[in-house]
């Protein structure tokens, strides 16, 4: 993506019309559907999208966002124009798992709401029976939020404010991503099959930031309705805006305040790669997809299509349903 974007005036959606608050990119292949808020910095429509058949992704229909809970009146009112119908909220350990908070909800109350932890807590068998690239240790974000508070007590504890960091340094976020396609199995498809069914949409999902969790589930649907990967891949790196990334600056003051630490003690957080995005953790995904479950001979179902309908067993109707529903002619 490129520096230059124009704001459209009107962006017309099922609901109603993004105004002023839609930019697209001129000069990619990507557009940059990234929606205006007050509070949330990384608030997007996932559709827009060509395919590889020369279809387009249905906008207005699927958005994915950062967290919620510093949404404001004005945010909510956007959410309305969108005509909101459900949401999934992955904030899990490091969210609370809460859909927005304070005065500004009370028009939400009529929404279908789904608090969902794609964060997977033990190694499968079935998933260490594939073989490399699957993970042999489990890398989750439970497990860098008790290395960070370990971290963080020990710095409280020591006179000098200074402490062994090299557990959180050593956290890797591709592996992350690894461990929940793995092991993430009955989590992920319980997402994707509410976010996929068209019942629920306009739906949202997001998690904390907005890049890793909701990532995957974005990288994912996008490859079902047969964006590429390589255009996936852009999406997700559309991350790296100043808005999102102001956003993800604050959240490190956030988990300060938290711990009861100086915002300095979180430099391990920037070193592990919680505020940014790196192209090779989604490419890393996209080889342990080809590796494991690689594209069927003479045109039949790609790897994520194999992975999804037969390792994490998504209804092949709710597929089926959601391509006719996501997918129009240019």
């Amino acid at each position: 993506m490129d520096g230059s974007a124009v704001v459209v005036a009107a962006a017309a959606v099922a609901a109603g019309c993004y105004c002023a608050r839609t930019q697209m990119a001129t000069g990619g292949a990507v557009p940059n559907r990234r929606i205006n808020l007050e509070g949330p910095g990384n608030f997007r429509d996932v559709g827009g999208l060509r395919t590889s058949s020369g279809s387009v992704v249905k906008r207005g229909s699927m958005f994915r966002s950062d967290s919620l809970k510093q949404a404001t009146a004005a945010d909510y009112a956007v959410f309305a124009e969108l005509g909101l119908a459900a949401r999934m909220d992955m904030e899990g350990v490091s969210g609370g798992a809460q859909f927005g908070e304070g005065a500004h909800q009370e028009g939400l109350a009529r929404f279908k709401t789904m608090p969902m932890e794609v964060d997977p807590k033990a190694i499968l068998p079935e998933a260490l029976a594939l073989g490399p690239p699957c993970p042999a240790e489990l890398t989750s974000t439970h497990v860098l939020i008790r290395d960070l508070m370990k971290y963080c007590e020990a710095v409280k504890a020591s006179p000098d404010g200074v402490a062994d960091s090299s557990a959180v340094d050593a956290f890797d976020m591709g592996d992350l991503y690894l461990s929940v396609i793995y092991h993430g199995r009955a989590e992920l498809k319980k997402a994707l099959e509410f976010v996929m069914d068209t019942d629920n949409h306009p739906v949202v999902f997001h998690c904390t930031a907005g890049k890793d969790r909701t990532g995957i589930i974005s990288f994912l649907l996008l490859g079902l309705l047969g964006v590429s990967v390589e255009d996936r891949i852009a999406d997700y790196m559309q991350t790296k805006t100043p808005e999102a990334l102001a956003v993800l600056e604050a959240k490190i003051q956030t988990f300060a305040d938290k711990f009861g630490v100086t915002v300095a003690t979180m430099d391990p957080l920037r070193h592990c790669g919680m505020l940014t995005v790196r192209e090779e953790w989604m490419e890393r995904v996209d080889q342990a997809l080809n590796t494991s479950w690689p594209a069927a001979a003479g045109g039949g179902p790609d790897s994520v299509e194999r992975y999804v309908l037969g390792y994490l067993g998504v209804d092949p109707q709710i597929l089926k349903r959601f391509r006719a529903a996501m997918l129009e002619d240019l």
